[in-house]
């Protein structure tokens, strides 16, 4: 048999974890200068490309931005080179929080890029989040989003699956998705493996990998991460045909004119699919029933408060949007979960 001709899509990018063994001031540091140094090479080549997610991590450089750069961060988007992805405030948990709160993430989150970055967030991202209820693709479509990107829980009966798929709702809505079939950790010393992987996963000879890792501060330009890359292949007997930097709309886009991709339609929440996770359900039961607490009583304070504007109350909205944000904030992964 013929060994296929691979197009490799690399996708620069950096998990940034807005509290785990830090807290968020710290976490501000680590956004600057892992965007300062993307931005820098945006500057410098061509080529280069990344994505970001999370308003908590992208509010934080913005800030710090003089004017010029600002201008330049929002032409690179414009260019298509700098993807906001995400959509979402932080990069939440998904099976604790209430169904409202998942769509409040959209909401908050697309509105501030929107506004504030010009950028119009269409690839859902949770590439470090416990697991993926099934009606996640209802609700990034009904908010305006066509693809997704995830890496934990597939579960075993599908470890043999296509990394690109479309993830089908319970009410028949789908996206087209991308599984990270190695996670999304990739530098020169695990390249091989990640390459390997996702080539063995891959719908056909367009084959994405991630390039970074837990708050990778972006030092490869594309020439190095292009060298590196070619000579995995080589090492792994791969035949490659090209090596392009990407951003994930630039790969969904190739991706969404190849025809026969399977449909799955579930709940990738299964334990022991991406080591052991069951225990971030049980993990700070106090703080997840004061959240479901909180969740309940904001609700029903903006439900008092629209009848109280009929009456001709003020509107609190600055208060509400407060608490939403607060809310949502907690509701990261590491911090909902417990998982540190």
């Amino acid at each position: 048999m013929k060994e296929k001709n691979y197009e490799i899509y690399v996708l620069p990018h950096s998990h940034i974890d807005t509290c785990w063994y830090w807290d968020y001031p710290k976490a501000k540091t680590y956004s600057r200068k892992v965007l300062e140094n993307a931005l820098n090479l945006l500057k410098e080549d061509p080529n280069y490309t990344f994505c970001q997610d999370q308003v908590t991590v992208l509010k934080a450089f913005w800030e710090e931005l003089d004017d010029e750069n600002r201008r330049l961060l929002k032409a690179f988007i414009k260019e298509g080179r700098f993807e906001v992805v995400g959509g979402m405030y932080v990069q939440p948990e998904i099976a604790e929080p209430g169904g409202e709160c998942l769509i409040r993430q959209i909401l908050v989150g697309r509105r501030w890029m929107r506004e504030v970055l010009g950028a119009d967030s269409v690839c859902g991202w949770n590439i470090d989040t416990f697991g993926h209820c099934g009606q996640i693709p209802q609700i990034l479509a009904k908010s305006g989003m066509k693809y997704y990107v995830f890496a934990r829980g597939v579960p075993p009966e599908l470890q043999g699956q296509r990394s690109e798929f479309w993830f089908q709702a319970l009410d028949g809505t789908k996206v087209l998705t991308h599984w990270m079939s190695a996670a999304y950790g990739c530098r020169e010393h695990n390249v091989k493996e990640v390459l390997r992987k996702a080539v063995d996963h891959a719908s056909g000879d367009k084959v994405l990998i991630p390039w970074g890792e837990d708050v990778y501060v972006p030092d490869e330009d594309s020439k190095r991460i292009e060298e590196i890359v070619r000579q995995a292949a080589e090492e792994l007997g791969i035949v490659i045909k090209s090596v392009t930097l990407t951003t994930p709309s630039r790969f969904f886009q190739l991706l969404g004119r190849e025809n026969g991709l399977p449909t799955y339609s579930a709940d990738f929440n299964l334990p022991l699919a991406f080591g052991d996770l069951r225990g971030t359900f049980s993990n700070r039961t106090e703080l997840k029933k004061l959240n479901r607490l909180a969740e309940t009583r904001l609700m029903a304070a903006e439900k008092l408060a629209a009848l109280g504007s009929w009456f001709g109350e003020a509107y609190p909205k600055e208060s509400l949007n407060g608490a939403w944000k607060k809310l949502l904030f907690n509701h990261f992964h590491d911090i909902m979960a417990g998982s540190h």
